[in-house]
C-alpha cells in the first residue's frame, strides 16, 4: 500500500474492541499486566512496540493510535453529523454509511445550508459523485484496498512524523472505503496527528456517554501554527473509546466562543448494510464534462 505524504496544513474539509480498550479504564495496579498482554497480542493494531514498564505505553499513546487507525476497530458505521466552521463560513450536514472488511464501500450525502446537495458512492471498484442540483455525476476507478492485509507497524504514531523537502510532514493511511467528508469523524487521522502530536498539550479528562456509546473526553491547547490557522486556542473532543472515532469536536477562541464544531447526531456501529446502498440509478443524471 502506498503511503501518502502531506505537509502540515489546514484540514481539508471544504466541500468535499480489542485488549487495548481495557488499558484506558484499568486500575493503576493492573495496568502493567494488561500492557504485557497487549505486547503479546495486538500491540496498537499490529505494531510490535516493546513495553517494558507501565510508563512505556500511556493512555495518550493508546488513544492517539486508535484514532490514527480507527478503521482497524470497526466493521461498519451508519450515522449523521453536523459541521460548522465560522472562520471559513462553512455549515453542512453529512449522512454516511460505511462498510470495511474485504470489500470496503461507502455512501455519503452532504447537505449544505446554501442548498447544495452532493452524494458520493464507492462500491469498492468505482467512486461516483452526484450533484443533486445540476443532476450531473462523475465516475472514477478506485484501487481496491483491504486494511486487513496491510503492514500496520508502519502506522504506529511515532512512525507517522517525518520531514520531506525540509518540511515537517505526516504519513497518512489510505482511506480504504473512500469515505470523503465522513472520514472527518470516522477516520480522523489528520486531526490526531496534528492536534495530539505533543502529549504535553492535551489530556484525557473524563468519561461520558454519547448516543449510547462510551466516549473519552480529550481537552487540549493548540500550538501556534494551528492556533493561527484556525483562529482557536483550545479544543475539546469526545472520542468513542473502543474505535477512536471522533464523535464531537469543539474549537474555542480566546473568548471561549465555539468557532468550529463537529457534532454527531446519530451513530450505529457494526450493523449489516445492504449492497444496494452502494448502487444508484443514473437514469435522471448526465455524465459531467471532464474538461
Amino acid at each position: 500500500m502506498k503511503i501518502k505524504i502531506k505537509h502540515i496544513g489546514l484540514i481539508g474539509i471544504c466541500i468535499f474492541s480489542l485488549t487495548c480498550g481495557y488499558i484506558l479504564n484499568a486500575p493503576a495496579q493492573n495496568k502493567q499486566n494488561l500492557i504485557d498482554t497487549v505486547e503479546k497480542t495486538v500491540n496498537f493494531a499490529g505494531t510490535t512496540a516493546k513495553a517494558t514498564d507501565s510508563a512505556s505505553i500511556s493512555d495518550n499513546d493508546i488513544l492517539q493510535n486508535k484514532m490514527l487507525n480507527s478503521i482497524d476497530y470497526f466493521n461498519s458505521a451508519i450515522g449523521t453529523f453536523t459541521y460548522f466552521d465560522k472562520k471559513n463560513n462553512i455549515d453542512f450536514t453529512v449522512d454516511y454509511k460505511v462498510r470495511l472488511g474485504n470489500n470496503p464501500s461507502s455512501y455519503m450525502k452532504v447537505i449544505n445550508t446554501n442548498g447544495n446537495v452532493q452524494i458520493s458512492i464507492c462500491d469498492g471498484n468505482n467512486l461516483e459523485r452526484y450533484s443533486e442540483n445540476t443532476k450531473e455525476y462523475t465516475s472514477a476507478i478506485v484501487t481496491k484496498k483491504n486494511p486487513n492485509n496491510e503492514d500496520k507497524e508502519k502506522y504506529f504514531s511515532k512512525n507517522r512524523y517525518n520531514t520531506f523537502d525540509n518540511k515537517k510532514s505526516y504519513f497518512y493511511r489510505d482511506d480504504p472505503a473512500c469515505m470523503g467528508l465522513a472520514s472527518q469523524s470516522l477516520f480522523s487521522q489528520e486531526r490526531a496527528l496534528g492536534f495530539l502530536k505533543d502529549y504535553n498539550m492535551w489530556n484525557i479528562t473524563g468519561d461520558e456517554k454519547l448516543l449510547g456509546y462510551e466516549v473519552k473526553v480529550i481537552e487540549g491547547k493548540l500550538n501556534d501554527d494551528y492556533s493561527n490557522k484556525f483562529g482557536a486556542s483550545k479544543f475539546k473532543w469526545l472520542v468513542e473509546k473502543n474505535t477512536g472515532i471522533l464523535l464531537k469536536e469543539e474549537l474555542f477562541n480566546s473568548n471561549e466562543e465555539v468557532i468550529r464544531k463537529l457534532e454527531t447526531t446519530s451513530f450505529k456501529l457494526n450493523l449489516d448494510i445492504d449492497n444496494n446502498t452502494f448502487k444508484k440509478d443514473k437514469s435522471t443524471y448526465s455524465k459531467a464534462n471532464s474538461n
